[in-house]
């Protein structure tokens, strides 16, 4: 249980990173279409396979 716990906060700990460079990304552009643009392309380029 205590490796369960472990691999979820390190998986947060990944999220939380990621989140907060979008933030910062997003906060850096001025337009909306730049704004989704951002958000679209680093999503596309950041996904990883599905754990299983």
């Amino acid at each position: 249980m205590l490796a369960t716990h472990s691999m979820l906060e390190n998986e947060r700990l990944d999220l939380d990173a990621f989140y907060q460079a979008m933030v910062e990304r997003i906060e850096a552009v001025h337009t909306l279409t730049g704004k989704q643009e951002t958000i679209r392309s680093t999503t596309a380029s950041s996904r990883r396979p599905s754990r299983v």
